[in-house]
């Protein structure tokens, strides 16, 4: 009711205003002739027209002034940036609906609100020189900190700022914008700890690792890649991947790359010699696979080098052995060959030795064996058993040739265990085996040792036997 009275009141009072004008201007619209009357009239509805379409342009701006105006409000309050604007005390005049969200509170509860109840205490420092800092410099400052919800809950925040004079000698006021960062740095913290440990495996890592560009430049390289190739950090800046490898590798290296540029392959692996920093041949299996922009482009490749040196002087080192084996075997299947024709010709002689022994004995000892056993007189016998010895010298003096001198003074018994002994066998093992006590085996050992003359010295029995021919 009150509205309607008011639009009443406003044409009214126009009215009156026209009606007065109007009387001002009778006396000159009196001496206004007939002929003059209707131009007057003329001009009058010409302005009336006028006049009404002026009236529709002023609805028609009006109406789009309300929807910019209802537009910049939707924008203001749903915008998903909280603004708020702030006096030189840094109360609150003004909160779109994020800001309120942000801190938790109802809108028209912030209202002369100070923002500085919503700083975290570690904070409040940072937020004053901010302000100061607001209001000191015309341009945009912004500052991160953390901001602290009705509900006493943080979260990081970052905030841009600047300052404004709305009206002329009013006081500036602060227009504050605020974003929640919070998934922001959590993002941030995983990235810092990931690329912690990538640190950490970069440089600690038991294999060489570095990161090229794509024309071979070194960008970075670790610490067990500079002790492999004896270049330092800075010194590695100024190399090229050519620069560091083995002239005989080179076209077999740039041929692998390429294909790996050209999506051939996606990790390229070979063995291939490096140029130490002192100029000698480092061998190494280098891993490479190639990092991408999301365009498709080549960004950098990634190296891994191990150091094989070792392995490979060792693989030489079998092969020169194998060699040598090869040649060793050789020779042995000559010498083989060799001592089988000699035992084949030392069967042939052993047979024709015990063909002409059982010979020798059937003439010269068996006859008189018989003569012997018939013989009644002890002159007879005394002198056929000096023939059988007499023969017997003869028939195994080509034998006794083949012993040692040394052994020639053993009894059998003593021959029995130097034998032994020279097989490795224990005085108990001997005794055992000759059916005897050990004493007895030791003084034959001892009497053995004497007649060798190595009685009171350092040497071993067994090892002297076993020197003997």
């Amino acid at each position: 009711m009150a509205k309607s009275q008011r639009k009443q009141k406003k044409p009214n009072k126009l009215r009156q205003l026209a009606e007065k004008r109007f009387n001002t201007k009778s006396a000159a619209l009196a001496n206004i002739s007939v002929d003059n009357l209707d131009e007057a009239l003329h001009e009058l509805a010409v302005h009336q027209i006028e006049l009404e379409m002026q009236n529709k342009e002023l609805i028609r701006t009006q109406e789009e002034l309300s929807n910019s105006r209802n537009n910049y409000l939707s924008l203001y309050d749903f915008a998903p940036i909280g603004y708020f604007t702030l006096d030189t005390r840094g109360q609150i005049l003004e909160a779109n609906l994020t800001g309120a969200r942000f801190l938790g509170v109802e809108r028209r509860s912030l209202l002369n609100k100070k923002f500085t109840n919503f700083i975290a205490k570690e904070d409040q420092d940072i937020f004053y020189f901010y302000t100061k800092d607001v209001f000191e410099n015309e341009e945009l400052q912004s500052c991160e900190l953390k901001v602290t919800r009705k509900d006493g809950v943080l979260f990081n925040a970052q905030l841009v700022s600047v300052a404004v004079n709305f009206q002329v000698n009013e006081s500036a006021q602060h227009l504050l914008s605020i974003i929640d960062i919070t998934e922001r740095k959590r993002v941030e913290k995983k990235l810092r700890e990931s690329e912690e440990r990538f640190r950490g495996i970069f440089e600690q890592a038991a294999v060489g690792i570095a990161q090229n560009s794509p024309d071979g430049k070194f960008l970075r390289v670790n610490d067990r890649f500079c002790q492999i190739l004896g270049y330092t950090h800075d010194e590695f800046l100024n190399l090229t991947v050519p620069d560091i490898t083995h002239s005989d590798d080179l076209e077999v290296e740039r041929h692998e790359i390429r294909r790996l540029v050209a999506l051939e392959t996606d990790i390229h692996q070979m063995e291939k010699r490096f140029i130490h920093k002192d100029g000698r041949e480092i061998w190494g299996r280098a891993t490479v696979s190639l990092v991408r922009e999301r365009s498709g482009q080549p960004k950098y490749f990634i190296g891994v080098l191990e150091d094989i040196t070792k392995q490979k002087e060792a693989e030489k080192a079998v092969k020169e052995k194998d060699k040598s084996l090869e040649h060793q075997a050789q020779h042995l299947l000559e010498v083989n060959t060799a001592l089988k024709v000699l035992i084949e010709h030392r069967e042939e002689e052993k047979e024709e030795l015990i063909d002409n022994l059982i010979m020798n004995l059937k003439k010269l000892v068996f006859p008189y064996l018989e003569k012997l056993n018939s013989c009644n007189k002890d002159g007879e016998r005394s002198a056929y058993v000096k023939i059988i010895e007499s023969n017997l010298e003869d028939i195994i003096s080509p034998f006794t040739k083949k012993l040692s001198s040394k052994l020639l003074s053993f009894t059998s018994s003593e021959i029995q265990i130097a034998d032994l002994v020279k097989h490795g066998k224990t005085s108990k093992e001997i005794a055992s085996m000759l059916n005897i006590s050990p004493k007895a085996v030791a003084f034959h050992r001892h009497n053995i040792r004497k007649k060798l003359d190595i009685s009171n010295k350092k040497i071993n029995l067994t090892t002297y036997l076993q020197t003997l021919p």
